[in-house]
């Protein structure tokens, strides 16, 4: 195993603290700096992001949405980037006052379109279970 140096992100005083990390899960440090090139493996990278930091809308006055929240926007930008080179639009907002940026995909089509693609991939069932209904709804 190998020891190593992470710095908190946090707006509060940075500390340094070590982990000991398995040989094998040593991608995890570079997880937000390599973006998946090929769209397979994107969907599949992305469907990680909002098993952990997503969460999925459902509103009456609109089709709903996809959204992942995470404090790191340069990391929310790459992923609007990829997805903007697929053909959707997604937005970015929030970051005020300590909270978490929002990145969001709110186009019925696109919100369709990208959902059938992360439910390939999501893991956390409860989820999956929720995303797979709200497309059910949606395209009614």
């Amino acid at each position: 195993m190998r020891m190593y140096l992470v710095k908190s992100k946090s707006p509060k005083p940075t500390f340094l603290c070590r982990y000991l990390l398995h040989p094998e899960l040593s991608f995890l440090l570079y997880a937000k700096k390599i973006m998946p090139s090929d769209s397979k493996t994107f969907y599949a990278y992305l469907a990680g992001a909002v098993d952990g930091d997503g969460y999925i809308v459902r509103d009456p006055s609109t089709s709903g949405a996809i959204m992942l929240s995470n404090m790191d926007r340069i990391w929310l930008e790459k992923i609007k980037g990829k997805l903007h080179s697929m053909g959707f639009h997604p937005t970015i907002h929030g970051g005020k006052r300590g909270k978490d940026f929002v990145l969001g995909l709110y186009r019925k089509r696109e919100v369709l379109n990208l959902g059938r693609q992360l439910l390939r991939f999501m893991k956390y069932e409860p989820r999956k279970k929720k995303l797979a209904r709200f497309l059910k709804e949606i395209e009614a």
